[in-house]
């Protein structure tokens, strides 16, 4: 089973002993609808789990970004436009290109011919990867390949977010001639 979030109210309960004392007590209370899942998650009664708390992402920035990266994208030259299909390509580029939160790994391939196949095949699996290679080594072809991690809500923490929107809004507002401050302050007013 793989775990799932699941949300819980922080509350006084009444506990009672072995001896029938009733005792208030701060407890957290699966929410309604989270029941079952923390029976089946959390098993046993008694046993004890680590909390860790979760800080909320600011959905008004979020949403701000990405308007501001939208009007980047619908505004980018004419002579890169075509680069970039969907605005999703252009974010997931500037992830991988233009910002710290990719992950990257390299892949040595015997001969030429298997390393343009490989990055064939990742193209195909990954659409979103940015691929370099295949280079000529010492050792074989070299074939790099960075995917762009997820931005989203449960993937990234609020502050990891807000570092990789402003890195990508930053090399965006470069494309179309503007600062990131502009393009926030712009978002969704774009024509």
């Amino acid at each position: 089973m793989v775990p799932q979030p699941i949300k819980f109210v922080w509350r006084y309960v009444d506990v009672a002993d072995a001896d029938g004392v009733v005792d208030m007590r701060l407890a957290m209370v699966p929410a309604r609808g989270y029941g079952r899942r923390a029976i089946a998650q959390f098993g046993a009664e008694d046993s004890e789990h680590v909390l860790e708390p979760v800080v909320d992402r600011n959905m008004r920035f979020h949403n701000a970004c990405f308007a501001a990266l939208h009007d980047a994208w619908m505004n980018l030259p004419e002579k890169v436009s075509a680069r970039w299909p969907s605005e999703e390509h252009f974010r997931k580029w500037l992830l991988c290109n233009k910002s710290e939160f990719f992950d990257e790994k390299e892949h040595m391939l015997p001969n030429e011919e298997s390393a343009h196949a490989f990055a064939a095949h990742v193209r195909l699996d990954s659409p979103y990867a940015s691929i370099y290679g295949p280079r000529p080594t010492l050792r074989g072809f070299l074939v790099i390949v960075r995917r762009p991690r997820s931005q989203a809500t449960r993937n990234m923490k609020p502050s990891d977010f807000k570092e990789s929107m402003n890195q990508i809004l930053d090399a965006a507002g470069e494309f179309v001639g503007v600062t990131r401050g502009e393009l926030m302050k712009n978002a969704g007013k774009a024509a």
